[in-house]
């Protein structure tokens, strides 16, 4: 379809990278290639066109709590932060947990935008969620596809379910984030 504009963009992906089935292995290389072509060319014969009829926008603020596992509390952040020994990723996610403690704490809130096409629904999350959050919310309102994409703010790092995250905690700067954010993009996905 060289004709149509098309927009890439990351979903709720959290949990499902290519390491997921990747053992390292390079001959797995094509065998993974091959799976994402099957998949992209069996989604491409499910589309069905919807007539857009209507847009709107609405927004829900969240406002959460941080979280002080002991990794991600502002004590182990600081010292994180301040051992240049670290690895760039550790600081990155040392340096954003503080920069979003300091924005909690003057009552900054998160912005949830949902744009309503009718027949489709498109929801910008914070973050990067886990696939789960997509299901949750679209189990919610069966009415209508509900897309969910990641990273409208990367200040929370990851918004895992909480079965990932007591198996291999993951950065997460919110407490119960999962929950709160799923709950309140379905009621404004279903206003």
């Amino acid at each position: 379809m060289p004709d149509v504009f098309q927009i890439l963009t990351r979903a709720c992906s959290g949990d499902s990278t290519v390491g997921k089935y990747n053992d390292g292995d390079p001959r797995n290389i094509p065998v993974l290639a091959d799976r994402l072509r099957a998949c992209m060319a069996a989604a491409r014969k499910d589309v069905q066109k919807e007539p857009l009829t209507s847009i709107d926008w609405r927004s829900a603020l969240l406002n959460l709590k941080m979280s002080e596992e002991d990794n991600l509390s502002e004590v182990a952040e600081k010292q994180t932060l301040s051992d240049q020994s670290q690895k760039h990723s550790e600081l990155y996610r040392a340096a954003l947990g503080i920069s979003w403690r300091r924005r909690a704490g003057e009552g900054h809130s998160i912005e949830i935008p949902v744009i309503d096409f009718g027949a489709v629904k498109l929801v910008l999350a914070p973050a990067e969620t886990f696939v789960q959050c997509q299901l949750w919310v679209q189990e919610m309102r069966r009415d209508s596809f509900v897309m969910v994409v990641g990273y409208g703010e990367c200040a929370l790092g990851y918004i895992p379910t909480q079965k990932p995250r007591r198996k291999a905690p993951c950065c997460c700067h919110a407490r119960g984030a999962t929950k709160v954010i799923t709950f309140r993009v379905t009621a404004k996905v279903h206003e």
